[in-house]
C-alpha cells in the first residue's frame, strides 16, 4: 500500500492545470511525534489531493530523486487528503513513527502545484522535552538571566519549542520569565510551551516598537483565553481594516512584562474597539459582560445602555465606564424598547428609507423655530440631532427603524447615505447610467441612488469599478460627498485648517472637505477635539449633516 501511495505522489508532481499553492502554513509539534499542520491556499481554488512526504531523520529533501522506489527508502510518513474545490484553509494531523529528538524534513504538494511547500518538522521525545524543563524551571529562582542562560543550553530551545524565530529572543524569554515565574513550565504539555512562547514573542514585538501586522501573527495569541480570541477574530474578520487599527493603536507603544499585562491591555483595547466598530449593540454587550473583570459589568441586555455609547471613541477604558454610568443613572435603559439592535442595513434599505419623493421645488427655508413632534423615544440618546430628525422625517426622507425606535446610534451604509443625500438634494428623477461599479446589481434597491450620484459627481468608488456596497460608510467620506454636493450647488462653505487634534488621520483626499465643512460649522467632532474620520457615522449624525444641507441650498 505505501509504494501505490508513493506513486501517486509522484504524479502529484506532474504538470497540470493550476490551482493553488501553498500560501502559509504552520506545524504544532507536540512531544512524542504528535503534530499538526495547518495552512491555507494562495487562491480560492484548492487542489483537489493534497499530499504530505515525510523523510526520515537526517534525510534532506534534496535526496529525493521522483523514483518511488529510491524516495520510498528514505521516507518516514506519507498521506494525501482530498479537498473540496472551495477549500481555502487546509490541516492534517499525524503521529510520526518513534525516533529521537531532532527535525525532519517534509514537503507538501498537489494537484496542479506549481511549486511545493517545504517544511520542517520537529520530534522531541517526552523524556527529553522533560528534561529540558525541569532544567529552566530550576534555574527560575535564580532570576531572569540564569533562566534564559538555562534555556539557552544544550538543545533546550529547540525541545521547549523556543526556537520558533519571531522576536528577539532575549526580550522573549524575559517575558516567559515573567509569566512563568511563579508556577513553572508544564513538563506534559509541549503546545502550551509552545503558546506561551509565541505569545511571548509578540509581546516582545511590541515591546520593541515593531509596526506589528496583528493579522499575519494572529496564531500567536492562541495562548491567550478563548473569550480573548473570539473577540480578536470579530474585530480581525470585519470587510475594513478600520477596527483592526484601531485595536493596534490600542496596544502599540505599550510594555508587558508578562502575558497577564498583554492579556489585561488586550481586553481594554477590545472593549474600546468593539464599542466604536461593534457591528451591532450586542456586541458592545457582549463584550463589556464577557470582559467583566476588568470592566465591573455583567449586564449583555441593556440595549438602550449600549446604543447611547456605541460608534463613540473613548480613550481609555475609563472614558468608557464614565459613559456607561451617566447613561445608565439618566434613566436611558428605561427608554422604550431596545430596538435597532445595531448592525448593517436591511433588505431593501430599511434602515433609511424614502416614504414621498422629494424634488428640489419640495425644498424651503428650515425654520429654526419649527420641530416636528415625533414618536420615537430613544431620541434622547441624541438629543442634539432633534431637529433635524424631525425635520427630515416630517419631509418623508427618513423615517425610524419602527414606528417608536429611531436607533439614532446605528451605523449607515454608503448606500444608504447615498440614498438620502440624492432624495434630499432634488436629484432623484434624474437620468442616470447603469454598469459602472461591479458590486451594483441591476434591479437593487439601490441602483438608482448610487448611479444619479456617481453621475452628478457625488461619489467614487473605492475602488474604479467598486462602490463599496454594505460597507458602512465613514465619518470623512460622508463629509466629501456633502462637500461635493455644496460644490455642485455653488454653496461650498470657504476651504479652512483642520483643528482637530487626529488630523493626521483624515486622508488627504478629504481633509478639504472635513476642514471646510468644520470650519462652517456644518460637521462636528466627537468629543475631546477628535474628528475620528474613520468611524462608523450614524443615523443621527447623517440626519444632522443633511438637514444643514437642506438649509444651505434652500
Amino acid at each position: 500500500m505505501r509504494k501505490i501511495i508513493a506513486l501517486s505522489l509522484a504524479a502529484l508532481m506532474l504538470p497540470a492545470s493550476a490551482y493553488a499553492n501553498v500560501a502559509s502554513y504552520r506545524t504544532d509539534c507536540a512531544a512524542d511525534g504528535s503534530a499538526t499542520i495547518t495552512g491555507s491556499f494562495d487562491t480560492e481554488n484548492a487542489p483537489a489531493i493534497l499530499g504530505l512526504r515525510v523523510l526520515k531523520a537526517g534525510k534532506e529533501l534534496s535526496e529525493l530523486t521522483g523514483k518511488p522506489e529510491e524516495d520510498l527508502a528514505i521516507t518516514d510518513y506519507i498521506r494525501q487528503i482530498e479537498l473540496s474545490p472551495d477549500s481555502t484553509e487546509f490541516e492534517i494531523s499525524l503521529l510520526l513513527p518513534e525516533g529521537s529528538t531532532g527535525s525532519r524534513k517534509a514537503r507538501l504538494i498537489g494537484t496542479g502545484f506549481t511549486e511545493t511547500a517545504d517544511i520542517e518538522l520537529q520530534y522531541v521525545t517526552l523524556s527529553d522535552y522533560r528534561a529540558a524543563v525541569s532544567a529552566v524551571n530550576a534555574s527560575i529562582p535564580s532570576g531572569v538571566n540564569a533562566f534564559i542562560s538555562a534555556c539557552k543550553e544544550g538543545d533546550n530551545m529547540f525541545c521547549l519549542g523556543f526556537d520558533e524565530d519571531i522576536a528577539d529572543a532575549d526580550e522573549a524569554l524575559t517575558v516567559v520569565y515573567n509569566t512563568v515565574a511563579g508556577s513553572g513550565l508544564d513538563e506534559n504539555d509541549r503546545l502550551k510551551t509552545v503558546g506561551i512562547w509565541r505569545a511571548a514573542s509578540v509581546a516582545a514585538l511590541f515591546n520593541q516598537g515593531a509596526d506589528v501586522d496583528i493579522s499575519a501573527y494572529r496564531y500567536c495569541f492562541d495562548y491567550l483565553p478563548e473569550k480573548v480570541t473570539k473577540w480578536l477574530d470579530t474585530v480581525l474578520n470585519r470587510d475594513s481594516r478600520d477596527a483592526e487599527n484601531r485595536l493596534k493603536s490600542l496596544i502599540t507603544d505599550q510594555h508587558f512584562k508578562g502575558l497577564n499585562d498583554l492579556e489585561k491591555r488586550l481586553k481594554e483595547a477590545l472593549v474600546l474597539t468593539i464599542t466604536e466598530y461593534h457591528g451591532g449593540i450586542g456586541n458592545i454587550g457582549g463584550v463589556i459582560s464577557d470582559f467583566s473583570d476588568i470592566t465591573g459589568i455583567t449586564a449583555k441586555n441593556d440595549t438602550v445602555v449600549y446604543q447611547r455609547i456605541g460608534g463613540t471613541r473613548y480613550p481609555e477604558l475609563a472614558s468608557l465606564l464614565r459613559a456607561y454610568s451617566e447613561a445608565k443613572t439618566s434613566g436611558a435603559n428605561t427608554g422604550g424598547g431596545g430596538g435597532g439592535g445595531g448592525g448593517g442595513s436591511a433588505a431593501g434599505g430599511a434602515s433609511i428609507v424614502l416614504t414621498t419623493p422629494v424634488t428640489q421645488n419640495d425644498i424651503t427655508e428650515v425654520s429654526k423655530n419649527e420641530t416636528i413632534p415625533l414618536l420615537f423615544v430613544d431620541l434622547d440618546m441624541a438629543a442634539w440631532a432633534y431637529e433635524a430628525v424631525s425635520t427630515l422625517f416630517d419631509r418623508g426622507i427618513i423615517s425610524g427603524k419602527t414606528d417608536t425606535v429611531f436607533a439614532p446610534l446605528d451605523p449607515v451604509t454608503r448606500e444608504e447615505f447615498v440614498k438620502i443625500l440624492v432624495c434630499a438634494s432634488g436629484y432623484e428623477n434624474s437620468e442616470y447610467i447603469t454598469g459602472r461599479f461591479k458590486d451594483v446589481p441591476v434591479g437593487a434597491w439601490y441602483e438608482k441612488y448610487v448611479c444619479i450620484a456617481a453621475n452628478e459627481g457625488l461619489v467614487n468608488g473605492i475602488e474604479d469599478d467598486r462602490f463599496g456596497v454594505g460597507e458602512r460608510i465613514s465619518r470623512q467620506d460622508m463629509a466629501v460627498m456633502i462637500y461635493r454636493l455644496l460644490g455642485i450647488k455653488n454653496t461650498a462653505p470657504k476651504p479652512a485648517e483642520l483643528s482637530f487634534t487626529d488630523s493626521g488621520q483624515i486622508s488627504d483626499y478629504a481633509s478639504e472637505a472635513v476642514g471646510a465643512l468644520a470650519g462652517s460649522g456644518m460637521v462636528n467632532g466627537v468629543g475631546d477635539g477628535l474628528f475620528v474620520p474613520l468611524g462608523t457615522a450614524t443615523r443621527a449624525e447623517a440626519a444632522q449633516m443633511v438637514f444643514n444641507v437642506l438649509a444651505s441650498i434652500s
